[in-house]
């Protein structure tokens, strides 16, 4: 019996860890609440990019990357190599979606992009500041 239930206390704790991993690979499939239209906006920026041709980064990963690059280059103004990359500076993006209005924020995607962090519980948020600090110095920030 205490076998069984420290084997189901591993088993748990195992599934819990892999709640957490990999949370910049759900980007990809994130379906944020639609897109609240006003007289200006019918979109996001990204739509309108692909409706008239104009360039986007790849994936939705690219998407997401960009636009924290973005929070931490022009917003925030800490102009730091990408190579110097850090969790504090993402971190510090991240705040940005959790304190501004969605309207406020410019971007690729910046309604989901809001959506997305805002979704998350705090323990995924630092997973998902240390998943996007290790894909930007692997791939860069595509623009």
């Amino acid at each position: 019996m205490k076998y069984k239930i420290v084997l189901l206390c591993i088993v748990f704790l195992s599934m819990v860890k892999l709640s957490h991993a990999q949370v910049l690979a759900k980007i990809e499939s994130f379906k944020p609440a639609p897109y609240p239209v006003s007289d200006d906006d019918e979109k996001e920026t990204y739509d309108y990019r692909i409706a008239s041709g104009k360039p986007v980064p790849s994936t939705f990963t690219d998407l997401f990357i960009g636009d924290i690059w973005q929070r931490i280059y022009k917003d925030l103004h800490l102009f730091i190599p990408i190579a110097k990359v850090n969790e504090p500076a993402v971190d510090s993006a991240f705040s940005t979606y959790l304190t501004k209005d969605w309207s406020k924020i410019a971007g690729y995607l910046p309604w989901t992009h809001w959506n997305f962090i805002r979704s998350l519980i705090p323990e995924q948020r630092k997973t998902l500041s240390k998943e996007v600090v290790a894909y930007i110095l692997k791939n860069g920030v595509q623009d």
